[in-house]
């Protein structure tokens, strides 16, 4: 928490907590899986979903589950917590297109979207998902090397 405190600073303690807790559940698992895989030289795509969840101001961020209404292209059931306007509709139609096209070809590049490397242990390409998509080399450096020296737990087991 302490660490978070220093790498979000402008964030409440709710905020802190949130994210330190989220990451620490669930995060340092996927990252293991995508840097496993490109070790070997498997084709790997990483996202991060930065689009706040508009309930409570956006406080919340975007919070674990939330690409789930995206990538479907579902905002409109409540249950999507992404709202139903004009920003959140698109960003689910750019999600679900390439979700669709990473099923078709097995690349999730669509013309909608800016290019999107493969994922590798030189770059960490993700693209990040928002109201502006855009690609950010390793956006969670310091909270990765934070996670190199925690011992990581896999839930449920």
């Amino acid at each position: 928490i302490a660490r978070y405190r220093q790498l979000y600073p402008d964030r409440t303690p709710g905020q802190i907590l949130l994210a330190a807790t989220t990451a620490g559940r669930s995060w340092p698992g996927h990252l293991i899986q995508a840097e496993e895989r490109a070790r070997i030289g498997a084709p790997t795509w990483m996202y991060q979903l930065d689009f706040p969840a508009p309930e409570a101001g956006g406080v919340l961020g975007a919070f674990h589950s939330l690409d789930i209404g995206l990538v479907f292209d579902n905002t409109a059931l409540p249950s999507a917590r992404t709202g139903d306007g004009p920003a959140a509709r698109a960003l689910a139609a750019r999600m679900a297109d390439s979700l669709v096209a990473f099923a078709r070809t097995g690349d999730p590049n669509t013309r909608a979207l800016p290019a999107w490397p493969r994922f590798d242990l030189d770059r960490r390409a993700t693209m990040i998902f928002d109201r502006a998509c855009r690609v950010e080399n390793d956006p969670r450096r310091e909270e990765r090397l934070l996670f190199a020296v925690a011992p990581y737990i896999k839930p449920g087991g």
